[in-house]
């Protein structure tokens, strides 16, 4: 869905420490791919629910 993985390291015993972690997550929200997605989404949804709401609403009022 979002696409936007990232690449961990592992330590010498092949453990992602904490602080790759944050330092990735960090990463992935301070970037504008992250922020251009959720965007994206936010808009397919109120269209979907838009279009939705309308066709309800037909059927209602023509019931």
């Amino acid at each position: 869905m979002w696409k936007t993985g990232l690449r961990m390291a592992k330590d010498d015993a092949g453990i992602i420490t904490r602080g790759e972690i944050k330092s990735k997550l960090e990463e992935l929200l301070s970037g504008e791919t992250y922020k251009v997605k959720a965007l994206d989404i936010k808009e397919k949804v109120f269209l979907v629910t838009h279009v939705y709401f309308e066709q309800l609403k037909q059927l209602l009022d023509c019931c």
